[in-house]
């Protein structure tokens, strides 16, 4: 799992040398980690008991969250005073 974030954040500086922008840098990542993933585990399943279930579903479910909180973040900062207007 370390090793897939850390390539994930060397692909994102590639992406930020390149003047992307930060949000889409990421979420791309994301989600393409996420599937990259998801498509390993089920190419290759290992000893099919119900801890490597759990851990890969988690696994898959911690980088969906991610994204949802890039996209919380980045409504947040689009709609700042919209947002507090609301709850005021």
């Amino acid at each position: 799992m370390a090793r897939l974030c850390l390539q994930l954040l060397r692909k994102v500086l590639k992406l930020l040398a390149k003047q992307m922008n930060i949000e889409t840098a990421l979420l791309n990542r994301l989600k393409s980690g996420q599937t990259d993933y998801a498509l390993l585990s089920l190419k290759h399943p290992s000893a099919k008991s119900e801890f490597e279930y759990g851990f890969r579903s988690g696994t898959v479910a911690g980088l969906e969250q991610a994204i949802n909180l890039l996209l919380q973040l980045v409504g947040e900062e689009r709609n700042g005073e919209k947002d507090l207007d609301r709850t005021l």
